[in-house]
């Protein structure tokens, strides 16, 4: 089993396990990269994947304020006079300038 669909099944599991319904299937594409990234007391050993999911989005209000779907520039212009997670900019950068 590829990293990429032991992803999915972890996503599934989580989604079963919490009563989130699913209203769409999750597919993976692939391992994009695997990252490391430290800065002061934050260490991060991570792996960026693709994925396509074919449903419907909607956020638990317990665990997410809002959303939206923004182009990756659009973030890194953002991220200039707001908040993001350092090591999410990372991966972000990672994937956007690796070849």
């Amino acid at each position: 089993m590829s990293p990429a669909e032991e992803l999915v099944q972890i996503v599934d599991r989580d989604n079963r396990e919490t009563g989130v319904a699913t209203r769409g299937r999750m597919r993976a594409e692939g391992l994009i990269h695997r990252s490391t990234y430290e800065e002061g007391t934050c260490r991060v050993w991570g792996r960026a994947f693709s994925c396509v999911w074919d449903g419907e989005i909607t956020l638990q209000a317990e665990e997410i304020e809002s959303g939206e779907f923004v182009a990756p520039e659009e973030i890194l212009r953002r991220a200039e006079t707001e908040p993001y997670t350092p090591d999410g900019l990372h991966v972000l950068r990672r994937y956007l300038w690796s070849p």
